[in-house]
């Protein structure tokens, strides 16, 4: 299995070579993650465009930020974020548990491919009992978002169920 984290600009990069027939010619499988609300519809167009080999995508809403900050906010500030919370978490494991014998590729993709993705790489990595080593050269660039990486340890089961709440 291949695991790569990269930023939204590479994904872009992605269909450019997919309308010249430049694209992964292995089976794969993408997550992306954004702060904006990227329809479903325009998304689906979108990923059509990444070519045949893609089995299948999960697109995600919530911003790069961590718990103790969030709760540091005014509520009129609150509103305006979207936390990761426990169903995020699920979301995730029930689809990489659901590609895992579909795909060789993995690509994660969050704005700036550095935090969330890279939170949701590294946990991956240990879900799927990767070379954590060899995904850290090969992902020099990534510095996990603590608590989205600690959300999945726990709700995968990797963590002590008190050790970190999130809502949802």
């Amino acid at each position: 299995m291949y695991l790569k984290v990269v930023p939204w600009i590479a994904i872009e990069h992605l269909s450019l070579a997919a309308a010249k027939k430049e694209i992964i010619q292995i089976p794969w499988a993408w997550i992306t993650i954004s702060s904006d609300k990227r329809s479903k519809k325009s998304m689906d167009e979108f990923a059509l465009r990444l070519g045949p080999y893609l089995k299948g995508y999960l697109n995600l809403r919530f911003d790069d930020i961590d718990e103790t900050t969030y709760n540091r906010m005014e509520p009129k500030e609150q509103a305006k974020i979207i936390l990761f919370s426990n169903e995020h978490a699920k979301q995730i494991i029930e689809f990489v548990d659901k590609m895992k014998d579909q795909i060789v590729y993995f690509v994660i993709n969050c704005e700036a491919g550095i935090s969330r993705s890279g939170a949701v790489g590294t946990w991956l990595c240990d879900y799927w009992g990767l070379n954590y080593e060899q995904f850290r050269l090969n992902h020099r660039h990534i510095m996990p978002n603590g608590y989205v990486l600690r959300v999945l340890r726990r709700v995968s089961d990797m963590l002590p169920q008190g050790a970190e709440s999130a809502p949802g």
